[in-house]
């Protein structure tokens, strides 16, 4: 019988593949943009300086790192809530499988926290090489929450991370976790 609690899916959720793919094409297209290879270059940029034609090409740049950090967090997210419900739904015996399954059971699979709940479960059953990364990626989503809630508050309490520091903690996980993710 299948458990009651599991997420009714969207089928929305991005791949982190595509995070990826996608940031590489804008950032490629800003460069291009604000090269002299852009047929366009000295029309777009008429009267302005090579140091603001360049400062302006910089600040694009990191707004499109920072805007696909988000991207890559909510997908990171997808992945390991999805990955918890089928685990829950498959009633796999394992430690971590048995660990989400109290979870689910506890919270009846309502307002399950991703830190706390999910990221702790996989913390706490998966090998020690994994921790440190765990842990690392727990200070990503508070990074994720200032994004995504506007950044106006002072971030002095939330660490900054950018798109490779968080895609290199993601594919250390993806290759030391002792439990393949399943979506």
């Amino acid at each position: 019988m299948a458990r009651v609690h599991s997420i009714k899916k969207s089928g929305q959720h991005l791949d982190i593949s595509y995070v990826i793919h996608k940031k590489s094409v804008l950032d490629r297209s800003i460069t291009l943009m604000y090269s002299t290879k852009n047929p366009d270059y000295y029309a777009d940029f008429v009267g302005l300086s090579e140091h603001e034609i360049e400062s302006e090409k910089e600040v694009l740049i990191k707004e499109n790192d920072t805007t696909h950090s988000l991207l890559l967090l909510t997908a990171i997210e997808a992945l390991i809530r999805l990955d918890a419900d089928k685990k829950y739904c498959t009633k796999k015996k394992d430690d971590l499988s048995k660990r989400i399954k109290e979870i689910y059971d506890r919270t009846k699979g309502e307002k399950i926290k991703l830190d706390e709940d999910l990221i702790n479960a996989r913390l706490n059953e998966d090998s020690p090489e994994t921790r440190k990364f765990y842990n690392n990626l727990k200070k990503c989503f508070k990074y994720r929450h200032w994004l995504a809630h506007g950044r106006y508050w002072d971030s002095t309490k939330v660490s900054i991370v950018n798109f490779d520091s968080i895609l290199i903690i993601t594919q250390s996980i993806l290759a030391l976790t002792n439990y393949d993710f399943e979506t």
